[in-house]
């Protein structure tokens, strides 16, 4: 059951525009009882010295010093708020955290803005943005805000993950400026370690092309391959952990997304997060179905006890799985059928983890079967 804070609106009476400033004020509230630090960023937060009037928002954004991130969200967590999308798979910076209220809606917790600072300075950066932070009135509650020199910077270094998109933020911004401002806020970039993001903001990025986060940054702001991101975000993680949860983020992002283009919702993050037995074994059964499918084109070559074309089967067949998808995808026979599957709350990938065990049952009995027989 959900609960619900004292003034929460109620879901489908309050305008949308409305809901969201009362929503950075109750924030504002949470984070004044119990001590942490919180700025209100993008949206209704700034003013129209930072942002075009007229300008409108779907959610609220804040960016909660790193330090105060696990526990704020604890809180929330227990005010009735759920995860709609971790930090590991918000974005490819892994820097956000979208949670859903039914009456409050959607907000997305930052426990770092991309760009502003870099590989693990980020306490550091919200320290020097923190200190230079101001108020500002929303829903009459006075809600901390970054400086108007911070905020105009964080557009433009919004604007570099997803340049046309944001354009129109930039181009208000460069009729808003004089000469002399945009020289303060190139300094202001340099004094927070966020010249490169800046730079891939306004068209410089070339010369930061021997930095290690320069593919990233790249992949980020301009229409390159999915596997120029995926070689940028392994290059730019510092440590060998880092590495191998990117590589893991990575995979499983792949799986997910083919599955998915076909409708078929084998690894959603929120299962695994609501429902971790459920989503594990989800996850689990269809690497096992996979390698299901590969033995039984062994059996029927019978060449099982050739390890060489065991790999070269599972492989080929894991490659032929994904390209059958990627067909089948375009199918309106097969979109249908799975539309009727999701609209009769059958979830797919449980059921294929019934038939896998009953195919490992398969299996293993003619295993058994082979050895009597061998024996006798």
């Amino acid at each position: 059951m959900t609960t619900h804070s004292p003034n929460t609106p109620e879901p489908q009476t309050t305008p949308l525009a409305a809901r969201i400033r009362l929503a950075h004020a109750y924030f504002q509230r949470i984070a004044d009882m119990h001590s942490i630090d919180i700025l209100h960023v993008k949206g209704y937060a700034f003013s129209q010295e930072i942002y075009r009037k007229g300008r409108y928002s779907s959610d609220a954004d804040l960016l909660v010093r790193p330090s105060h991130v696990d526990r704020f969200v604890e809180i929330l967590m227990a005010d009735g708020w759920r995860i709609q999308a971790h930090f590991e798979t918000g974005s490819v910076f892994e820097h956000a955290m979208t949670l859903y209220h039914a009456s409050w809606g959607l907000t997305d917790i930052h426990r770092f803005f991309p760009g502003l600072g870099r590989h693990g300075d980020y306490e550091k950066a919200f320290d020097r943005i923190w200190a230079a932070r101001k108020t500002r009135m929303i829903a009459h509650r006075p809600c901390t805000v970054p400086s108007d020199l911070d905020a105009r910077l964080l557009v433009v270094l919004h604007r570099a993950r997803a340049a046309s998109r944001y354009s129109a933020d930039i181009n208000y911004l460069v009729s808003l400026l004089s000469y002399s401002d945009w020289q303060r806020l190139r300094a202001r970039a340099e004094e927070l370690d966020s010249s490169l993001a800046y730079s891939a903001a306004m068209g410089g990025l070339e010369q930061y092309r021997d930095d290690r986060d320069y593919l990233l940054w790249l992949s980020v702001s301009q229409d390159v391959p999915h596997y120029i991101q995926w070689i940028g975000r392994l290059q730019s993680a510092t440590t060998l952990h880092d590495k191998l949860r990117t590589l893991k983020n990575i995979f499983f992002y792949v799986l997910a997304s083919k599955a998915a283009s076909v409708g078929i919702h084998l690894i959603q993050w929120t299962d695994l997060e609501n429902d971790f037995v459920l989503g594990t074994l989800s996850l689990w059964g269809w690497l096992l179905v996979m390698f299901l499918f590969s033995s039984i084109i062994g059996f029927i070559l019978n060449k099982f006890n050739n390890q060489k074309i065991v790999l070269i089967v599972t492989t080929t067949s894991l490659g032929g799985i994904f390209a059958l998808f990627g067909i089948f995808a375009r199918s309106e026979v097969v979109n249908n059928f799975l539309d009727r599957m999701i609209q009769y709350n059958i979830p797919l990938s449980y059921m294929m983890i019934a038939i896998c065990v009953l195919l490992l049952y398969v299996v293993i009995r003619h295993h058994e079967s082979k050895e009597v027989g061998v024996g006798m």
